[in-house]
């Protein structure tokens, strides 16, 4: 049976193997069939302790199941129609990478897809996969998974938290994730061995951490949450804290580039860049509302987006504002870069923004992600669908509909997360709890 809810389910903190978690298939399915897609079977700040692994007392690894008073769990109907091959590029953070740019040099999907892959794990709140190699990285209900990137099936799972939130972030061989809602002392940030799936090292850095990590130079940076307004720098290797600094109550995932660290205020009304090296703070640039949306910096240029629907260009040496222009409201996501076009999710879809003088290109309706632009299109999910879009005039290449499921007498669905695309292949998570691998399929190679 799949990982359930947290809520029902009591689970131990050990290493769950792949047989402890793969998913059923049910004879009786509330998921959603597909529309107009091609595969034929889917559619669809306190004090900080550092918490080490020889500290703590060896837990039980049973699972017990509560009965619910609201119905029964979902089980995950699972497909694989193809084995993934291609295996090249990586994305080990949120966006990416460290500077959150949403864009990779690696090949993109073709004009339409097809469902390699589908597996059932566990309901995600804005978390995407982390891409290593042969492995794929899952955060999700106080969990970690890694999962092989050829057929969605679980490698390992590790319990480490009362909710685990933020897409996971891998460094030489280790996956860092943070924790949300510490009721039992285990948010903060927690340290996993990217092979095992054993816990190495847990940091109580602050309340609730909602926010992804970032590596860099041997450093991981987390931002805020509920009740945690510092930027916390810690040890890669121990956890040791380097330093902290107020910033504001969720402070976003930083950016971290040559030597500094850029993060938004969140609750605050700032965008702030911090030596790398001491969190000693460089520029504070003062915006006109929240920023929610983690920084994305490139070429000397920080780019922000604000609550009421501004989109900042800053000067990344001292802050100086190099244009701002209005793409609607509610800026919440990171935005993604190429060469000549800034991407941006506001409330009403996605925007195309020239790099150079923030005036707009296109204008879509489509999108309620963070973006990501992979070899001519940029892709987003947006309501209960997974969208391509043309890079160059917003027009749709595809659309793909994902499943929805009924988990304890509540309808679950909806693309919440940043579709990550390399190599041909576009993997998804969903509020539901679906992984899906989408990509082209060859003449001759079936659907």
């Amino acid at each position: 049976m799949a990982p359930h809810s947290r809520r029902y389910v009591l689970h131990g903190a050990g290493v769950v193997s792949v047989a402890a978690i793969s998913g059923c298939v049910s004879d009786e399915s509330t998921d959603r069939e597909p529309n107009g897609n091609e595969s034929t079977t889917d559619g669809d700040s306190g004090s900080t302790e550092t918490e080490t692994e020889a500290d703590t007392e060896a837990e039980s690894t049973d699972t017990e199941t509560e009965e619910s008073p609201h119905g029964t769990p979902h089980e995950y109907e699972e497909t694989v129609n193809r084995s993934v091959d291609s295996l090249e590029g990586s994305a080990p953070a949120e966006q990416y990478d460290a500077v959150n740019s949403g864009s990779r040099e690696t090949t993109g999907t073709g004009e339409s897809v097809s469902l390699y892959w589908r597996r059932g794990y566990w309901r995600t709140q804005d978390t995407s996969v982390a891409v290593v190699d042969d492995r794929l990285y899952l955060a999700g209900s106080g969990n970690l998974a890694a999962i092989d990137r050829r057929d969605g099936s679980a490698v390992w799972t590790t319990d480490l938290a009362f909710d685990t939130r933020g897409t996971p972030a891998v460094a030489d061989g280790v996956v860092y994730q943070t924790a949300w809602n510490g009721v039992d002392g285990s948010s903060g940030l927690h340290a996993v061995d990217a092979e095992t799936g054993e816990r190495l090292w847990h940091v109580r850095s602050g309340e609730n951490v909602g926010r992804a990590p970032t590596v860099a130079d041997g450093t991981v940076y987390t931002g805020g949450g509920l009740d945690t307004d510092g930027l916390s720098a810690h040890a890669a290797d121990s956890g040791d804290e380097r330093w902290s600094a107020s910033i504001g109550q969720y402070a976003t995932t930083p950016a971290v580039a040559d030597g500094v660290v850029y993060v938004g205020g969140g609750s605050d009304d700032d965008v702030v860049a911090l030596e790398a090296d001491d969190g000693t703070e460089r520029w504070r640039y003062e915006t006109t509302d929240r920023v929610w949306t983690p920084p994305t910096v490139a070429d000397g240029t920080v780019y922000a987006g604000v609550r009421n629907g501004m989109l900042l260009a800053l000067d990344a040496a001292d802050g100086e504002l190099l244009w701002e222009t209005s793409i609607g409201s509610d800026v919440r996501h990171s935005v993604a870069l190429d060469e000549e076009t800034v991407y941006a999710t506001r409330s009403e879809g996605l925007t195309a923004i020239d790099r150079q003088n923030g005036r707009r290109r296109w204008l879509s309706d489509v999108g309620d992600t963070a973006p990501v632009v992979v070899d001519g299109a940029v892709y987003v999910g947006s309501g209960d669908d997974v969208v391509a879009l043309e890079a160059d005039d917003g027009t749709e290449r595809w659309s793909y509909t994902v499943r929805e499921i009924t988990d304890y007498d509540v309808t679950v669905s909806g693309v919440r997360n940043t579709p990550v695309v390399l190599d041909g292949i576009a993997y998804v998570t969903t509020h539901a709890g679906y992984v899906y691998a989408l990509g082209t399929v060859s003449d001759g190679e079936g659907k």
